[in-house]
């Protein structure tokens, strides 16, 4: 690793991880204040792509059922997801090119995907954790909200995946690991 990147990466870690002041990162990495902000402006772009993902953190993280036990865990997490909703297979980006969520009163949703807790009963099992947690679109995240369980929210997906898929003129995939992993019937199968 060159040094350019090695910098970048120990600036990324103190700036966005551990949330040190510029004071304290001067220290940490024994730079100047024009060093520092040269990585800033360097980095800007990694840096606020954390903190998008450490907001969605910031929401949850107070709550009872959230179970990550810091940021890290939850960063660690959201980047192993595929970049798509696991019901029905749309891209944030695919999303946001159909201008659906453009006429949303609510300006707060819609505009990247959200965490999905997929076992959302019995109440003990509504959790936020690394393996109940997934991306969802807005549409699915609303549609399913916390009373219908995977199976039979694969049938309102397809449809879902229609209606993405009509907005913009090609099929998308429709994903098979949340169905697969929360099958009903595989529980059963496998006690």
């Amino acid at each position: 690793m060159n040094r350019k990147n090695f910098n970048n990466d120990t600036f990324i870690k103190l700036h966005s991880f551990s949330q040190l002041t510029y004071d304290e990162i001067e220290k940490a990495m024994n730079i100047s204040r024009a060093e520092v902000q040269k990585l800033y402006k360097s980095c800007k772009n990694e840096i606020s792509y954390m903190q998008g993902i450490r907001n969605k953190f910031n929401k949850k993280r107070f709550l009872k059922e959230f179970m990550f036990k810091d940021f890290n865990e939850f960063y660690d997490w959201y980047e192993s997801q595929p970049k798509s909703c696991c019901y029905c297979g749309i891209t944030q980006e695919d999303a946001l090119e159909t201008k659906v969520y453009d006429n949303l009163t609510r300006k707060t949703r819609g505009k990247s995907l959200e965490i999905e807790r997929v076992v959302t009963f019995p109440k003990e099992k509504n959790l936020y954790t690394y393996k109940n947690c997934r991306l969802a679109c807005h549409v699915c995240n609303n549609a399913k909200s916390d009373f219908i369980d995977v199976e039979d929210f694969k049938f309102i997906a397809k449809g879902i995946n229609d209606f993405w898929s009509k907005k913009l003129n090609r099929k998308i995939d429709l994903p098979t690991e949340v169905y697969d992993t929360f099958s009903l019937k595989k529980e059963k199968i496998d006690k």
